[in-house]
Order: structure tokens, then C-alpha cells, then sequence
């Protein structure tokens, strides 16, 4: 009868893997407190500081897990939604910013809140979008200029 060895290696690799995995794929879950978190901002006179950036951490940044260096290192897309100079500096596909000061329709922060966009899913994938006011509001601080 010939002897069987298990190679733990292999199986190891496997656990790491499937453990790996199931991390990334609960990082974006809806998180348990979110409805309770409504954000509610002004109708003009936004920052980044004062009204985008608490947004950004319950929505879509620290909280969330997606867009922060918070949870696993690197967030999504290479985007951190919880600084001021990732967002004004990020290029979508190597070419677009993703903010385009005094131009909130154009921007495509803007437009990927209203629905998918360049073949990329309506954010915040997997969650209920955000409300008419933070849409709105963030149209409206890009419009007056996207200020810190």
C-alpha cells in the first residue's frame, strides 16, 4: 500500500485564499448603522472639510470600508474618497479627472452617483444610492469649486 502525504503547502495557500476573499467581499457590505446615518447638507457654501469628507466616511470611505486605506491596505480603484488631494487628484482610466472644479455635471464623481457609467456599476454598489440632497451636494461643491 503506498502512502499518501498532504501537501500543506497547497492547503494552506487554499485557506489563505478563501479567508482573502471572503474579507474583500465583506469590506463593501451595507453597514448595520447606515440608515441610521443620514447626512443632510446645505443647499450652498459645502467644503470638503465641513461636509463632503464626513459624507465620504460614512458612505463610502472609512465606515464602508471601499474607499479607504482603513480596511485592507488599498482602496478600491486606488481611490481614497477620505482625502481631499486623492479626490482632486484622481484620474479615471489614466485620463479624466475624477473632479472637475466649477463643473459638477461633467464630472464623473458626479455622474457615477446618478447611475452605472463607463461600464462601472452605480456607486455605492451594492448599497442603496445616496439620498437627492448628498447627490445633489456634491454637484453643488463641485460647482462652487470642490474647496477643502
Amino acid at each position: 500500500m503506498k502512502k499518501q502525504y498532504i501537501n500543506y503547502t497547497y492547503i494552506i495557500y487554499i485557506i489563505s485564499i478563501v479567508a482573502l476573499s471572503i474579507l474583500y467581499m465583506s469590506s463593501c457590505e451595507k453597514n448595520p448603522t447606515d440608515s441610521q446615518s443620514e447626512i443632510v447638507l446645505p443647499d450652498s457654501n459645502l467644503t470638503y472639510t465641513e461636509h463632503i469628507f464626513p459624507l465620504f466616511t460614512a458612505k463610502c470611505g472609512s465606515e464602508s470600508g471601499c474607499h479607504s486605506p482603513n480596511f485592507g491596505g488599498v482602496p478600491a480603484r486606488n481611490l481614497d474618497l477620505t482625502n481631499y488631494q486623492s479626490i482632486r487628484t484622481h484620474m479615471i482610466d489614466g485620463s479624466e479627472l475624477l473632479v472637475l472644479e466649477f463643473q459638477g455635471e461633467q464630472s464623473f464623481l458626479y455622474n457615477i452617483l446618478l447611475g452605472p457609467l463607463s461600464g462601472r456599476r452605480q456607486m455605492p454598489p451594492d448599497r442603496a444610492p445616496l439620498s437627492v440632497n448628498n447627490i445633489i451636494g456634491i454637484r453643488t461643491w463641485i460647482d462652487e469649486g470642490a474647496l477643502q
